[in-house]
């Protein structure tokens, strides 16, 4: 007899208060239900995401936030591993901890485009370690693409990028490409501007009294 995998079933739609969501079969290599919830805050305005869907287990670590000048996104994922689970219900907080930590990155959020043409810097805080590039593609009856460059913490780097096709919406798919890399701090670039004047200093100093 032929060994069957055991497959699971989740919870699957986009909205957590949609009346179209279902139960969806997940391919094998899956091993967990997944709810994410995903606060977007920007020009003050504040837009909550709730998910259900299928995923692993490595996802489930995916909590934290995404921060550029103009646009923050928080993270937070729960998950459940039986059969037409419900996981918990994770709890996402608007008050982000901005207090600087001495870690800087790239900055640049742009709509409908994946390039970012012009980056400013920002001055991460709280637990935000990593710099990272974030690209998020949704189509529907249009492609929608937004690309951002900030501040990110380790746990949102680590869960890496997705690529979903979401039950019970108006999404086709849902694809969010993560690249990261370690933030630079602050005093370096300041300890070696002073080191560089310095040298120069020198330099003239010895210039002038050689002469």
């Amino acid at each position: 007899m032929p060994v069957v995998s055991r497959f699971l079933f989740c919870y699957a739609c986009q909205d957590a208060m949609s009346m179209d969501c279902s139960h969806d079969i997940c391919r094998p290599e899956q091993d967990t239900c997944i709810y994410e919830r995903i606060l977007s805050i920007s020009e003050q305005i504040q837009v909550v995401e709730e998910i259900h869907r299928c995923g692993y287990s490595s996802e489930c670590k995916r909590a934290g936030t995404i921060r550029s000048n103009s646009k923050i996104i928080s993270y937070n994922t729960s998950c459940c591993n039986g059969n037409q689970c419900m996981a918990p219900v994770p709890t996402i907080s608007s008050s982000i901890n901005k207090v600087a930590n001495g870690l800087t990155c790239p900055s640049c959020f742009v709509e409908n485009s994946a390039r970012c043409l012009r980056k400013d810097s920002i001055q991460c805080g709280g637990d935000e370690s990593h710099c990272i590039h974030y690209t998020k593609k949704t189509q529907d009856y249009l492609s929608l693409t937004e690309t951002l460059f900030g501040c990110a913490t380790k746990n949102i780097c680590e869960a890496g990028s997705y690529n979903v096709t979401p039950k019970g919406t108006y999404y086709e798919f849902v694809k969010m490409d993560i690249v990261c890399s370690r933030a630079t701090r602050i005093y370096t670039q300041a300890h070696n501007l002073w080191i560089s004047s310095f040298v120069l200093y020198s330099l003239i100093k010895i210039f002038f009294k050689s002469m």
